[in-house]
């Protein structure tokens, strides 16, 4: 089985600004694979380039949403998954990524899998992969 490592992020007036920080946190995580298969994944980069529409337009934004949703519930599925989760730089979660976040962890639980989340700020994580 591949394995996937999934992060979550806000997704703000200045997405370019934490669309950097995911690529980041991506080529972090992409470093710290060996020979094993798996697939660090983040849907950040559909929102900035458009891919489900204009994010400012309510009907487009939604659309969005259900589709990262969908993936997160996906990817929650399988027991060897990871979420990883970057919160704002106040230490809370964008309402966005806080619901991706329940919704993996009800997964996890509905399925009997241990949770595997991976919590921090931007200022977090640069000293856990530095």
């Amino acid at each position: 089985m591949i394995h996937v490592k999934h992060i979550i992020a806000p997704y703000e007036s200045n997405n370019r600004h934490w669309a950097q920080r995911v690529a980041w946190m991506h080529k972090q995580l992409l470093d710290t694979i060996c020979n094993e298969p798996i697939v660090i994944s983040s849907l950040h980069t559909n929102i900035v380039t458009g891919l489900f529409g204009m994010p400012e337009h309510e009907r487009d934004h939604d659309r969005g949403q259900r589709s990262i949703m969908a993936a997160t519930c996906y990817y929650a599925i399988e027991p060897d998954n990871e979420l990883y989760v970057l919160l704002n730089d106040d230490g809370e979660p964008a309402p966005e990524v806080a619901a991706q976040a329940r919704a993996w962890q009800t997964v996890r639980t509905e399925t009997g899998n241990e949770l595997n989340i991976f919590v921090g700020t931007w200022q977090q994580w640069i000293k856990r992969f530095i």
